[in-house]
């Protein structure tokens, strides 16, 4: 294998301590395949406060954009895997977990005919959507000519807001969650986690929940540690703040520090779309992004949770 560096090393995994090898694989550069899946896990603040209006458009609650941009996302997974087979390849393994209509702890929202799954496949999402909500316009190219096309917009959950946020037992469960995915796809890319939320836990103090996100960032495969992103939603407004280089960016914001600290610093296959295509800068192997978007408006959050679900090699 091309991508396997001669080392001394014995272990190769914090959660995959049973592979045994003489070598050490180079961190973050496997490919996805239906042998080797890559693993997405969402975590949704569901508490009452995302019932408010988002800063950037009134119309809409902060429990609504977290739900369209998650289901926007799992689209985009299911167009990634989806080649010449009538079902999209099962390139990975999806989770959405929510926390906020429980007081004391999170919850798998996948409904209907997924529910009970803890994981889903792209063709378990294409074959099993929740509901149908309006159409999307699409463009095909079919023997060098391009046409538009309308198609249903699926959806696999529903905007919720209730209760407060139990977000340590959030990460907790999804500790528990990687360590059993991780110990299954030892050889796999490493896990990548997009945590959504709009405000302070409700079950923990702050430094607990810095223990608890490093322990879901020690899990991983042979390739690395999973990365942790968190997008943190406002009413404000404000000038957003994405993939921040370090600590010094921030605003005076005790929260925007706590998951400043909690997020992961990406590895080289991320910070050259960020450099690229959020920066707008000339990509350096020197420089650091941190997995963390901070009042991000419509156009950010899209273009940060592309990277979070476009970057890996199919």
């Amino acid at each position: 294998m091309s991508n396997l560096i001669k080392t001394n090393s014995t272990s190769i995994s914090t959660t995959g301590s049973r592979i045994i090898t003489q070598h050490q694989y180079e961190p973050y550069s496997q490919r996805l395949s239906r042998e080797n899946k890559g693993c997405f896990v969402f975590m949704i603040d569901q508490s009452g406060s995302m019932a408010e209006s988002w800063g950037v458009d009134d119309s809409k609650t902060k429990a609504d954009m977290v739900a369209y941009y998650v289901n926007e996302a799992l689209h985009e997974i299911i167009n990634i895997c989806q080649k010449t087979e009538a079902d999209p390849r099962h390139y990975f393994d999806i989770c959405v977990m929510g926390y906020g209509q429980d007081t004391l702890q999170a919850n798998i929202l996948w409904e209907g005919s997924l529910a009970g799954k803890t994981f889903v496949s792209p063709a378990d999402l294409k074959q099993n959507p929740t509901g149908i909500s309006g159409e999307i316009e699409i463009e095909k190219v079919v023997w060098g000519k391009a046409t538009k096309q309308k198609i249903p917009l699926s959806f696999w959950f529903s905007p919720i807001a209730e209760s407060m946020t139990p977000m340590g037992a959030a990460f907790d469960l999804c500790e528990a969650t990687l360590k059993k995915w991780c110990a299954e796809n030892p050889i796999s890319f490493p896990p990548v986690v997009i945590n959504i939320t709009d405000g302070m836990q409700s079950d923990c103090e702050n430094k607990d929940l810095l223990i608890k996100a490093q322990k879901v960032k020690e899990t991983g495969t042979a390739y690395g540690t999973s990365l942790l992103f968190n997008f943190h939603l406002s009413e404000d407004a404000g000038s957003p703040l994405i993939f921040p280089s370090s600590e010094n960016e921030l605003p005076d914001d005790e929260y925007c520090h706590l998951l400043f600290n909690m997020s992961s610093e990406l590895p080289e296959v991320f910070r050259k779309r960020i450099a690229i295509e959020i920066k707008n800068e000339d990509y350096s192997a020197s420089k650091n992004y941190i997995g963390l978007t901070y009042q991000a408006n419509v156009a950010a959050l899209v273009k940060s949770m592309n990277i979070g679900t476009r970057t890996l090699n199919v």
